[in-house]
């Protein structure tokens, strides 16, 4: 008798997407970022090819720019949009 080969286990890429079913009974999709600035970041979709694009977003925003940047608050990159338009003039 052949020996069954064990299952590895699936290596999940972050960010972890998952579906979760409310009360009415509809499926939902989550995008678990983590932990940023000590709290869990959590968003949710109603379809799943709108997660999965999120999350791929967030990928490539965590490539090119680092762990760092994700942990920015959103007001703070706005804030560093808005700055850095009134100063390019300057050079």
């Amino acid at each position: 008798m052949a020996k069954k080969q064990a299952k590895s286990p699936r290596k999940r890429s972050w960010p972890n997407v998952y579906s979760r079913k409310d009360r009415s009974g509809q499926v939902g999709y989550i995008v678990d970022l983590g932990l940023s600035n000590g709290k869990p970041e959590l968003h949710s979709f109603k379809t799943k090819n709108e997660a999965d694009n999120f999350s791929e977003f967030k990928r490539v925003v965590r490539q090119n720019q680092g762990v760092v940047a994700l942990a920015l608050p959103h007001e703070v990159e706005v804030d560093a949009a808005r700055t850095s338009a009134i100063l390019k003039p300057q050079g």
